[in-house]
């Protein structure tokens, strides 16, 4: 039997053959003999294309400012597998996950459970044994055949639909929103942070009797000089502090405050405290050392756009070099495009992990077809990462090194930069 974490991150990944196996089949079984599938305090689940991390870290600095006991759970972790699984905002440690996983092992019996499946049983086990108040449980990918949708919420949250992994999602947004809406509930809150929502999602959220609130129709947001004003239903904040998040996805985080204030109500000082602390590691991380910089996980169209916005309008005076690594899976094209008008160069690198890299060179001909003259691709992230580290600290002293794409990427540029000694 597996000793270590990594031991047993090995060999959980290898207990199933394909990465990625929706259905709630495996797992749905094993849950409900082990009473997992409910909790004695409110559930909040969060799916989406992109702002799921960001809506599940201001619920969670929200609630731990105003007092509560949180549990979080999301998917993908950046550096280390412990972020995955959180108590009151902290990561557990290594021995509790070799803990889990242990009886997660015992008490499957042999039944095969994938990636995913195991560790998110795992989590629920940790959050039932703890003393918690509330457990926020982003979904990992879709949300209808997810294994966090075993679990009974009591709110569900649908952040956006982007075309992103068409393979297993559908093509189209009508067949992607259908897949997240699985997650809503009869007769519960259902919030849609989307500012345009296929028909397909409010008429899932008709049929089954949701309660369902979208951004701009039931709940909207404005910024004014720098601080943010919010209106739901007979709620109103105004003075809010904007994070380094989407405000779109802040918004869409606030109407679930408002959904729970009578089972966990939480003052405006503690949400004016929580958006204050609410960081998210990789979404518009900026860093001084050894050039100035930020770190962004864009990997579809929808989030490099946004990255693209913050680019344009919070230091445009500067010229941007971009170091971008991608999964083969995404669409190359409609992520890079948003950014070419923002870009001075372009520094493309292949990913070194267990996901397959889209081809450096591949991205390069991309950026020549674009008209872009200063492009250069090299076989590892870590070499893009470092070039243009050294070109930013040789060149003009208005260069910043934006990092952006994968998960991959921008731990990997995290690890770099920790460890950087004028190399």
């Amino acid at each position: 039997m597996p000793k270590t974490l990594n031991e047993w991150l090995t060999y959980i990944y290898e207990l199933h053959s394909s990465r990625v196996d929706l259905g709630l089949q495996r797992i749905s079984t094993i849950a409900e003999e082990q009473g997992l599938t409910q909790f004695d305090c409110p559930v909040v689940t969060v799916g989406g294309t992109n702002g799921k991390g960001s809506c599940i870290k201001v619920l969670e600095s929200i609630y731990t400012a105003a007092g509560y006991h949180v549990a979080a759970y999301y998917s993908p972790h950046l550096e280390v597998f412990n972020e995955r699984i959180c108590i009151n905002e902290q990561p557990i440690s290594d021995a509790e996950l070799v803990s889990l996983f242990e009886r997660v092992d015992a008490f499957r019996d042999n039944r095969p459970l994938s990636f995913f499946e195991f560790t998110s049983l795992a989590a629920f086990l940790k959050f039932q044994e703890a003393p918690v108040d509330v457990v926020l449980l982003e979904v990992g990918l879709g949300g209808r055949l997810d294994a966090v949708n075993v679990v009974e919420p009591d709110v569900s949250v649908v952040t956006s639909i982007g075309i992103d992994h068409c393979n297993w999602l559908g093509e189209t947004r009508e067949l992607i929103a259908d897949e997240k809406a699985g997650i809503f509930r009869p007769n519960k809150p259902a919030i849609c942070g989307d500012f345009e929502p296929p028909q397909s999602l409010i008429d899932f959220a008709k049929n089954i009797n949701s309660e369902l609130y979208i951004i701009n129709k039931d709940f909207s947001y404005e910024i004014e000089s720098n601080s943010m004003k919010w209106r739901g239903g007979e709620l109103s904040f105004s003075q809010l502090p904007v994070p380094d998040l989407k405000c779109q996805n802040v918004a869409t985080s606030l109407m679930v405050i408002a959904c729970q204030q009578s089972s966990l109500p939480t003052h405006v000082d503690s949400i004016i405290k929580g958006l204050k602390n609410a960081k998210l590691t990789g979404r518009y991380e900026e860093f001084d050392y050894p050039v100035k910089g930020v770190l962004d996980v864009a990997h579809n169209a929808d989030s490099a756009e946004w990255l693209a916005k913050q680019l344009d309008t919070r230091v445009s005076s500067r010229k941007n070099i971009a170091v971008v690594g991608l999964l083969k899976e995404k669409a190359i094209e409609k992520t890079i495009e948003p950014l070419l008008p923002y870009v001075d160069q372009w520094y493309v690198g292949g990913i070194v992990g267990d996901r397959a890299s889209a081809d450096p060179a591949e991205i390069l001909a991309y950026l020549k077809a674009a008209g872009v003259k200063s492009c250069y691709d090299f076989t590892t992230i870590n070499e893009a990462i470092t070039a243009a580290i050294h070109r930013a600290s040789h060149g003009n002293s208005d260069e910043r090194v934006v990092v952006f794409g994968s998960f991959y990427t921008v731990a990997e540029a995290r690890r770099i930069l920790a460890g950087w000694d004028d190399q």
